[in-house]
C-alpha cells in the first residue's frame, strides 16, 4: 500500500419490508441481501478521496423473486 492508497473491505446487510399497494405486497419487494463489498480508497488531496466498490450479493432471503442486478458497481 502506498501513501493515498488503500483497500476498503466491507460487510453490507439490508433489510427492506414488501411495499405494498391497494393493501397487497406487491411483486419482488422485500427481505434482506448480505452483500460483500471490496473496494479501495484513493486520496486526492488533504481532504478529498475517491472511492470505488462493488457490491456482490452472497445471501437473499426474498419473499417473492428478484428484479435486483447480480452485483452494483
Amino acid at each position: 500500500m502506498t501513501d493515498g492508497f488503500e483497500v476498503v473491505p466491507k460487510l453490507s446487510w439490508l433489510y427492506t419490508e414488501p411495499d405494498e399497494f391497494e393493501g397487497e405486497d406487491t411483486f419482488a419487494t422485500g427481505g434482506h441481501v448480505v452483500s460483500v463489498v471490496p473496494g479501495v480508497r484513493v486520496g486526492l488531496a488533504e481532504r478529498v478521496d475517491l472511492e470505488a466498490a462493488i457490491e456482490i450479493p452472497i445471501f437473499r432471503d426474498l419473499r417473492t423473486e428478484s428484479l435486483q442486478a447480480a452485483a452494483r458497481f
